[in-house]
């Protein structure tokens, strides 16, 4: 049976503090060699992977993006485990923001797995469910909660739209869910071809792997709008479609590496001597920042890049809050490493 295709990758509108709040892959490192073999060779090296998949089918709802952070959280949780358990995509669905507007943001994408984990699709039956039946929960009981907590990734990280960073977040963390845009006529076949110059829809789907492609990068992607294709649920995605602006959106899932500060972490001496704010990169004093700022356990992760994104700027909220120097969130200058914040850390630093 065929559905009409509803668009369910909906665009990011938040204004751009909201977004000053992501946190970016680039403040992570991630640059593991990436091996680009053929697609014939690709199947036979992910053989066991792809005996043991499942993939959901939307049957003509809009919640492409749930299933694509279900089959994702599925995939990353077969590389830590080596078993494949089928997630369900409905506890995203039915708690998304824009209910019951089809659809979902990638906002949600990210929090919502990290808030609420992953319940196994047994549970919560997705599978072939109609729009209002994705939207309720009537069949969810108190202890799914905690069991979901389990499978909970630890936070989230926002991917620029290049291939290759995709190659280098799927060799790290095994899965993206990313938001493509298309047009009529160019999607529902197994390697998708970019014809028209007016993409109209958005849709929701989960990179898993790379390859090479008739000569071309590519990845091999899982699509709940694609269960009856040939490649049964698989579509291969080319660079063209990074090459002409078709991806609006990317996650990937990444557990952190929480540090805790005791009374015997030794500070390094070190003096900041000026401003450090969003958008930074590769610099030394914000690599020096991450550091110390880990160290008193308010940087989640133990690699220090010097890039300034949400991940630093919401440690140095944390420190900020937990120093005086700012009351709330949304007090001016919370976030940035200005005057006052560097003062209370070389006192610390320089005691």
């Amino acid at each position: 049976m065929k559905y009409k295709f509803v668009s369910g990758a909906l665009p990011d509108t938040r204004d751009d503090n909201a977004k000053m709040r992501d946190y970016r892959i680039e403040e992570l490192a991630t640059a593991p060699i990436i091996e680009w073999v053929d697609f014939e060779t690709w199947k036979q090296k992910n053989k066991n992977l792809l005996d043991q998949m499942k993939i959901h089918n939307q049957n003509g709802a809009g919640s492409c993006v749930g299933n694509s952070i279900a089959n994702a959280l599925s995939i990353i949780n077969y590389y830590e485990e080596g078993k494949f358990l089928y997630f369900s995509p409905r506890l995203y669905y039915a708690n998304r923001s824009n209910k019951p507007q089809p659809g979902m943001n990638i906002d949600d994408a990210g929090k919502l797995p990290v808030k609420l984990g992953a319940i196994f699709e047994s549970e919560l039956p997705s599978d072939l469910k109609s729009e209002e039946e994705m939207n309720r929960l009537d069949d969810m009981v108190k202890s799914y909660e905690t069991i979901g907590k389990i499978y909970a990734p630890g936070s989230f990280f926002h991917l620029p739209f290049t291939i290759d960073k995709f190659a280098e977040a799927i060799a790290n963390y095994k899965a993206v869910v990313m938001f493509v845009k298309f047009g009529d006529g160019e999607w529902g076949v197994d390697v998708p071809q970019i014809k028209t110059i007016n993409p109209q829809y958005g849709h929701g789907v989960c990179s898993f792997s790379y390859c090479m492609y008739q000569g071309k990068k590519s990845l091999v992607i899982v699509d709940s709008w694609g269960v009856d294709n040939p490649l049964k649920g698989l579509r291969i995605l080319t660079e063209d479609w990074f090459n002409n602006n078709r991806i609006f959106g990317a996650i990937t899932y990444v557990d952190l590496k929480n540090k805790e500060f005791t009374e015997e972490t030794v500070l390094p001496k070190y003096t900041f001597n000026r401003d450090l704010y969003y958008g930074l990169t590769r610099d030394p004093d914000v690599k020096k920042l991450q550091e110390v700022l880990y160290l008193m356990g308010y940087f989640n992760y133990d690699t220090f890049t010097g890039n300034y994104y949400g991940l630093t700027v919401d440690a140095v909220m944390k420190f900020q809050l937990a120093n005086g120097i700012i009351k709330s969130k949304t007090d001016e200058g919370a976030g940035r490493c200005g005057p006052l914040t560097r003062s209370v850390l070389n006192k610390m630093l320089n005691k």
